[in-house]
């Protein structure tokens, strides 16, 4: 693989991922934009993209109406050293893999074939893998040292041109062996119990919240045929309505992005959030980050 940075292989790949983020309701990324250090930035929700030195002929925002997302929040890890490197995956095993399960590039990049990056290691979307390979070749390349982390947090990588941020794909199954085996580990009696931890003189209690509940969250996953009762938070589905959580009347819009942030994860699955009847329809996700969330999700 040639490993030279290329600015006409940069531009190339920098115009593909604004015509996946103008494919989402999400004006704040249909353009690339300056950070605060100069850096050309680019995000479609899934993945973004720092330049250090700026191409020209992007399309930009206009920032005098919009917004820009701070950038800084989501490589926070990266910049705080809170990562640990991995080995880049090999570009001719990428494309082997894209050759063998997805000839052509599905219209929906939701739809497509997980690259698993190793046992302890997240699933990737190969199209990014492929194309982050190509904008930063021979770049180095993180992950969140936890091991539950990293399966649920972004890999960054980093070149001398620039940095890139790619978010994971959802694999429920390697989530629930670490979380098993965490499990298994904290049930085993400690050698020597913990000194009990002295109680606070007081106690401050949340405020209660006011309002009637109204809203339910149901989701179809992967094979099912319907939809049902769902705690994406918890990683639950298939509840009666008994432990199903539910929600109020001032949770409704940042419910909506909550849905919109599960159906990105997990490709392939639908979310709605009903009235408490489970009859009406409040809301269908539309599977996308809003900045808000990709910072809160991946930030923290």
């Amino acid at each position: 693989m040639n490993e030279k940075y290329s600015k006409k292989t940069a531009a190339a790949v920098c115009k593909r991922i604004l015509k996946e983020a103008k494919k989402g309701p999400r004006p704040i990324l249909h353009g690339s934009w300056k950070d605060k250090a100069g850096n050309q930035c680019f995000c479609d929700g899934f993945r973004a993209y720092r330049l250090a030195e700026p191409l020209p002929d992007m399309p930009e925002l206009d920032t005098d109406k919009l917004q820009p997302m701070n950038l800084d929040l989501v490589f926070k890890p990266l910049q705080a050293g809170a990562v640990v490197e991995i080995d880049a995956p090999d570009m001719d095993a990428v494309k082997a893999f894209i050759s063998e399960h997805d000839p052509r590039k599905p219209a929906n990049i939701h739809k497509y074939t997980a690259f698993d990056l190793g046992e302890d290691k997240p699933d990737m979307n190969p199209f990014y893998i492929q194309e982050v390979l190509r904008l930063f070749p021979g770049g180095k390349w993180y992950m969140d040292p936890d091991p539950l982390g990293r399966l649920q947090k972004p890999v960054f990588v980093v070149h001398e041109k620039g940095s890139a941020c790619l978010c994971p794909v959802h694999n429920a199954q390697k989530i629930k062996r670490v979380k098993e085996a965490r499990e298994q580990a904290e049930s085993k009696p400690a050698q020597e119990p913990a000194a009990p931890a002295e109680r606070p003189e007081t106690v401050s209690e949340p405020a209660p919240i006011s309002g009637e509940f109204k809203y339910f969250i149901y989701a179809r996953l992967p094979g099912d045929k319907s939809f049902s009762l769902a705690d994406p938070a918890g990683g639950k589905y298939k509840l009666g309505k008994f432990y199903a959580p539910r929600f109020r009347e001032h949770q409704l819009e940042k419910l909506k992005e909550f849905v919109d942030l599960a159906a990105a994860t997990i490709p392939g699955s639908a979310f709605q959030i009903r009235r408490i009847d489970g009859k009406r329809i409040v809301y269908n996700a539309v599977p996308t980050y809003s900045p808000e969330l990709f910072i809160e999700q991946y930030a923290a």
